[in-house]
């Protein structure tokens, strides 16, 4: 039922749910938009409320595609195209591939690299220990050198 509003326009009297239906929104939206553009509202004897939505508002909120079934030969173009896609998502793999297998040789390199420097490093901190213990005893050696002869025969400091 269209009926003419204060504003001039034309508008139809609809509960939420066909507004929601009418607009391809769901109804909590529906009540949002009501209350958001402060359009007439008043019960049903039903208890569902009526709003008065304006025809202009009646058009989906979104652009709604139907369902579309290809027969015969567009089948068989689709059946192309599918395998066309299945063939390039292939050939992306065998890339992801390669990559990944290249990422982990690099990583095993690595990984030898590290424990190499890591064995010469051992390798080098015993030889630097060996050398502060040689060190250390030629120290001994000169301070014992060093001190006057009378102590060593005595036995001094």
């Amino acid at each position: 039922m269209a009926v003419t509003g204060d504003d001039g326009g034309d508008s139809r009297w609809m509960t939420y749910a066909e507004l929601a239906e009418a607009r391809g929104i769901k109804e909590p939206a529906a009540i949002r938009l009501v209350q958001r553009r402060r359009w007439k509202r008043q019960p049903g004897n039903d208890g569902a409320a009526r709003v008065a939505v304006p025809l202009s508002e009646l058009r989906p909120s979104r652009l709604v595609t139907p369902d579309v079934v290809l027969v015969g030969g567009d089948s068989r173009a689709r059946e192309r195209e599918a395998l066309q896609r299945a063939d390039q998502a292939e050939g992306e793999l065998r890339g992801v591939r390669g990559a990944l297998a290249e990422a982990v040789k690099r990583a095993d390199q690595a990984e030898t690299r590290e424990r190499d420097a890591r064995a010469l490093a051992d390798q080098r901190g015993v030889e630097m220990t060996a050398a502060l213990v040689r060190a250390a005893r030629a120290e001994g050696e000169l301070a014992e050198a060093r001190r006057p002869m009378w102590r060593r025969w005595f036995g001094l400091l």
